[in-house]
């Protein structure tokens, strides 16, 4: 069964309504910079008064900013026909230049001088920044192809920064994330894994994998692997700080002291040369050691370094289609990290229903994760 999803139509209705209001095409674009802050990350109305004033002359392609769990934010929106592929990139080289270049910033603008200084900051403490590309409209193919290189060049190039570029169709996933639906595009997709050992029993698979093959794996499929993990990437967690401490001295150990990956899937099977073949798999339990692995692993760089990794993890793989039991399996087994009540409430059948009622009438209804 496919749950209730939030459609685009609504998305954009919810978008026109809140942002039409405005006077001038300045005023639109500060509007909607002010609705992304709202509803895709969830700001108070208070906060984003004060987080929008950045936006204007030689802001620096940075028309928003915030720190939110040990991770700052900076965020650009364009607008209806503000967006341009000259605006993507402009944002992308910005950016780069503010990371790389002793932060160097353009004009006089002191709100953006305060962000390089934060940036400066999050570098040095080695501390997560999330940078956003936000638009209304839609990618065609081409944009889509050139945004998918353009992301991966960027984000191999920084540890601590992520680029995420979003229509209104990433926005729709972020929705659809918060209701645990898979997109559709990502339904039936297929993956796969080299196992080192395994054995089977039933409708699980239980193997030893790689450290290299699953980071591999997990950078390949890593835009649909976490839609039905109750939590994100939590990032600077005292557990991720012992995964990478693990990873850079004794890798070897991850067998011992990791308790592994559990991953559902709608089906799979394994051919002769050891390969596991799965259909829709999602990692519900091991969200951290998952993007933790694949952070640093893609911070070695270096080749030769990264094919002469030692060190092997283990992970379990179950196949059923019916989402109750992948709903069960995501709840009992996300111990690593403390999860709270809250989390595990929004899997609750009548939260579901109460989405799916709100979204009838035109609201969008999410639980916000708290984390300390």
């Amino acid at each position: 069964m496919i749950r209730s999803s939030v459609s685009i139509g609504k998305i954009t209705d919810s978008i026109i309504s809140y942002v039409e209001k405005g006077r001038s095409t300045v005023e639109k674009g500060k509007l909607f910079t002010k609705w992304v802050l709202k509803y895709v990350f969830e700001q108070s109305d208070d906060e984003i008064d004060e987080m929008v004033v950045i936006g204007g002359k030689n802001d620096n392609s940075i028309d928003a900013f915030f720190e939110e769990n040990k991770t700052l934010y900076i965020i650009q929106t364009k607008y209806n026909t503000a967006h341009s592929w000259a605006g993507i990139t402009n944002f992308a080289t910005d950016m780069e230049r503010l990371l790389t270049e002793s932060y160097r910033v353009i004009g006089n603008n002191p709100l953006v001088y305060e962000v390089a200084e934060k940036i400066r900051e999050y570098t040095e403490e080695k501390k997560s920044i999330e940078l956003y590309y936000i638009t209304d409209k839609i990618f065609s193919d081409e944009e889509k192809q050139k945004i998918n290189h353009q992301i991966e060049v960027f984000n191999d190039s920084f540890n601590i920064a992520n680029l995420s570029i979003l229509d209104i169709s990433g926005i729709k996933d972020i929705f659809d994330m918060a209701l645990d639906i898979i997109p559709k595009k990502y339904r039936g997709k297929k993956a796969q894994i080299i196992l080192k050992n395994f054995f089977i029993s039933n409708i699980t698979c239980v193997a030893e994998v790689e450290i290299k093959d699953f980071a591999g794996f997990v950078k390949s499929n890593k835009e649909y692997l976490f839609y039905s993990n109750i939590r994100n990437y939590l990032k600077n967690t005292p557990v991720n700080k012992g995964i990478v401490h693990t990873f850079h001295n004794k890798p070897t150990d991850f067998w011992y002291f990791n308790n592994g990956i559990t991953m559902v899937c709608d089906d799979f099977d394994i051919t002769k040369d050891c390969f596991l073949n799965m259909t829709t798999p999602q990692i519900v339990n091991g969200c951290q050691t998952a993007n933790t692995l694949l952070k640093e692993f893609i911070g070695l760089k270096d080749n030769k370094r990264q094919s002469n990794l030692q060190g092997t993890i283990l992970i379990k793989v179950i196949k059923d289609k019916n989402q109750k039991k992948k709903d069960q399996i995501t709840q009992y087994t996300n111990r690593q990290n403390a999860v709270s009540g809250k989390d595990f409430f929004a899997l609750d059948k009548f939260q579901r229903s109460l989405a799916r009622r709100f979204e009838g009438l035109g609201y969008f209804y999410e639980i916000q994760p708290k984390f300390p």
